[in-house]
């Protein structure tokens, strides 16, 4: 049976179950609408009109206290605006068919109103109110408030009857609602009990070749293109393996082609690029004659270029040989902590323009693993050179510690902070792919390479690299290698922290 057969089947199955159930709960629903219909044509509006006019006494009475103090026009317009909207709406509710409650708070608010109309409003010009509220006695004054404060209670009295007549009928609609729920737990237990096991089938036949696609898709996109699927599971999931099957075989040889290519056009530019640095360093040591200043400042740029270029050739022959396997590692046992001073001392402070040398960290010690010495700094000075460019002006960060891994073996954790703009997390799971940085782009200075390498150097001595938000801002790139005890065979122990810096080249 094909999966949209399933489907079908099962979706069928639900509408004529819940049909049923609709179609009781359609009789119910028309009694509640008939009621509720009824109070949201009074005992809503009422309510909602209440607590707007209690909103319109309390702007009224703050711009009569801020007027006389700004002489604001713009507050004697939203008084009269406001006031004007308070009339509107006590003539609007007189209109409604009202309970006798509702009917009694109202009226009082009415007379209310009137009588302050008749005190403060009726023949009195836009200029008479201005100068009433501008300089009123303080007796005139406070029995202007009171007037709005009368008001204000007789409108509470409207709103609190007006809920009174809301909880009634909505005490009305839950009892109708309540006898419909009685009757209807029965059918909606059964449905859900027969919809429940009908989809727990249709999950299981589909969910497996599901899962096993997605995993290979997961394999895809962390660069294992030899990832394959069994195709099984209905005629469209069988179809949809055989596609993931053939997407993956593609994408596999285009992977290919692409490091071969990359690989022979590197190699075949080290040459003539070998020659064009070596002609720039002849006519910069003045041999085949001198030079004006603008000449041996625009050959230095060509070299700087030059040398930038044969960094960036020297990198893709390397990434192209360790993702093709051929890379051989001389494992030793490296302590970790030594490793990282020393290479913070052999590319000195002068390699971080701007930035304050940086600082290494070494919160245990000894911190041994089995690694490629050379393999080792250059993932260390990657890693530097990567935080280089997003230092912020601080000083980046080395640590170096040992910690106990999720298996329960201990792991020797390198990992290098700056103070930059951080990675954004969508960022995260490509930016140690090759021309990858965390802008979307190529980074200032840098092609994209490093972190690359990076990745294809751990991967291969069984360790882990990530990217992290630091606390307080910028990024920590770490790397975890399996640790090893020490050389006297004594465990790694803890240490106090102790700090190095680079020193000046």
């Amino acid at each position: 049976m094909s999966v949209g057969t399933k489907l079908s089947a099962g979706f069928l199955t639900l509408i004529v179950l819940f049909s049923g159930l609709l179609l009781f709960y359609h009789r119910v629903l028309n009694r509640s609408v008939e009621t509720g219909r009824d109070l949201a044509s009074v005992d809503s509006r009422i309510l909602l009109a209440s607590s707007s006019q209690l909103d319109l006494l309390d702007q009224m009475e703050e711009d009569a206290r801020k007027y006389p103090i700004t002489l604001d026009e713009g507050y004697l317009r939203s008084y009269r605006a406001a006031r004007t909207a308070m009339r509107d709406t006590l003539r609007a509710l007189g209109g409604l068919d009202l309970n006798g409650g509702q009917r009694e708070a109202l009226a009082d608010a009415a007379r209310t109103w009137a009588a302050f109309e008749a005190d403060f409003v009726d023949g009195r010009s836009v200029a008479d109110e201005a100068r009433f509220l501008a300089r009123a006695k303080e007796t005139d004054f406070a029995a202007f408030l009171a007037s709005i404060e009368n008001l204000r209670t007789h409108i509470r009295t409207l709103r609190v009857s007006s809920r009174s007549a809301v909880t009634a009928k909505i005490q009305e609609i839950s009892r109708g609602a309540e006898g419909a729920a009685r009757t209807g737990w029965l059918a909606i237990g059964l449905a859900l009990i027969l919809g429940g096991a009908l989809a727990i089938l249709i999950v299981r036949s589909i969910a497996g070749p599901l899962r096993e696609i997605e995993a290979g898709a997961g394999a895809i996109a962390r660069g294992d293109f030899e990832a394959r699927v069994e195709p099984q599971g209905g005629a469209e999931l069988e179809s949809l393996g055989a596609s993931f099957n053939e997407m993956a075989r593609r994408l596999g040889e285009l992977d290919r082609t692409k490091r071969d290519f990359l690989a022979k056009v590197s190699h075949d530019l080290k040459t003539p690029l070998a020659s064009i640095r070596e002609t720039k360093r002849v006519l910069l040591d003045r041999i085949p004659g001198e030079l004006n200043d603008r000449q041996a400042r625009l050959l230095e740029l060509g070299l700087a270029n030059a040398e930038r270029l044969s960094a960036m050739i020297s990198k893709l022959l390397e990434l192209s040989r360790l993702e093709a396997g051929v890379e051989e590692y001389e494992l030793e046992r490296v302590d970790v902590a030594e490793l990282c001073e020393r290479t913070v001392e052999r590319l000195g402070p002068g390699r971080f323009d701007g930035v304050d040398g940086p600082r290494v960290r070494i919160a245990t010690r000894p911190a041994f693993v089995w690694a490629d010495r050379g393999a080792l700094e250059r993932v260390v000075e990657n890693l530097l050179d990567n935080a280089r460019g997003h230092a912020g002006g601080s000083a980046v960060e080395v640590g170096v510690a040992v910690e106990p891994a999720s298996d329960g073996g201990p792991r020797t954790v390198v990992s290098v902070r700056d103070h930059g703009p951080g990675v954004a997390p969508e960022d995260r799971g490509r930016i140690f792919a090759s021309f990858a940085s965390g802008n979307g782009g190529l980074s200032s200075g840098h092609v994209g390479l490093g972190l690359a390498i990076c990745r294809e150097i751990v991967a291969a001595h069984e360790g882990t690299i990530w990217v992290e938000d630091a606390p307080g801002g910028g990024s920590i790139f770490a790397f975890a290698l399996p640790a090893i005890e020490s050389p006297e065979g004594v465990d790694v122990e803890p240490v106090q922290v102790q700090e190095a810096r680079a020193k000046p080249a």
